[in-house]
């Protein structure tokens, strides 16, 4: 719901799936039905939880919490509109957009400790054998992009990603981010 409002959620600001997210959350596990998953794993967030029960249910698998997967805390911004943001922290919102590298949130985290925090994760996970679905958020996701890229966090907004859509990481193995 807040996707469609275009309001920043965060941690606080942890909205359960519409019905449209809850249509895209069957239509993911329709999708990885046949694939050869073992793992499931998501962030502790009500949004993304939701659409790992879905898929954990569909594909018979047992669901893993990671606390390390939540989003970024973005403080004061949770539940704005990113119009609203815009207009309000002007600056903020121009460095968030063009050196997301160097931004602290008012009231939260600084992305380069989100990025620290999922580095560390995927450092971990991503040189084990299994084939995972790791349900997160498009920071998250841009994160370990720019990392398996080698490019700088400030290049996340290279990368856009939709909800419920799967991005396939192979690093000696595929892992299935969605």
């Amino acid at each position: 719901l807040a996707n469609i409002e275009r309001k920043y959620q965060g941690q606080t600001y942890d909205t359960p799936l519409s019905p449209a997210g809850q249509k895209q959350a069957q239509a993911l596990a329709q999708r990885l039905h046949a694939s050869s998953l073992n793992r499931i794993i998501t962030s502790p967030l009500l949004r993304a939880r939701q659409t790992a029960e879905v898929l954990a249910s569909s594909l018979h698998l047992h669901l893993e919490t990671e606390p390390q997967l939540i989003e970024t805390n973005h403080g004061d911004w949770e539940g704005q509109k990113f119009a609203d943001l815009e207009a309000n922290y002007p600056d903020l919102w121009h460095l968030w957009k063009t050196h997301p590298s160097r931004m602290v949130f008012p009231g939260g985290e600084a992305f380069a400790n989100t990025a620290a925090r999922i580095l560390t994760w995927w450092k971990k996970i991503s040189s084990g054998p299994d084939i995972i679905a790791a349900v997160t958020h498009d920071n998250i996701i841009q994160i370990i992009l720019c990392h398996v890229h080698g490019v700088s966090l400030d290049h996340i907004w290279n990368y856009r990603i939709k909800n419920a859509s799967v991005t396939l990481v192979d690093s000696g193995h595929i892992i299935d981010i969605c």
